[in-house]
């Protein structure tokens, strides 16, 4: 599957923070599969990574749990990254795509 650089780098920046995804989806271009696949895949992970990250901040156990989850997460985006930059449509592990962009 061919793609050009700056839709694999809309795929790879999506799945770093949400306001790079909103980023990812402006750069993309429409016809582009792979880029629109990882933002879609990015997008449940960036989202989780925000409520987590908000949960967090309570502390004690709670806040705990919430940063074992966020180190969770941050697997799964770089094994996103990583499947991104070699151009792989596989979907990522125990996520559901969310299909937003088509």
């Amino acid at each position: 599957m061919y793609t050009n650089g700056k839709c694999k780098a809309a795929a790879i920046i999506g799945y770093i923070t949400p306001i790079l995804w909103i980023v990812g989806v402006a750069l993309r271009d429409r016809g582009d599969a792979l880029s629109a696949h990882h933002l879609n895949q990015a997008l449940p992970i960036v989202l989780l990574e925000l409520v987590a990250g908000t949960i967090g901040r309570i502390g004690g156990i709670i806040g705990t749990i919430a940063d074992i989850c966020e180190l969770a997460i941050g697997i799964l985006a770089i094994i996103g990254i990583i499947r991104a930059i070699k151009g792989s449509d596989k979907p990522l592990p125990y996520l559901k795509s969310i299909d937003v962009i088509n």
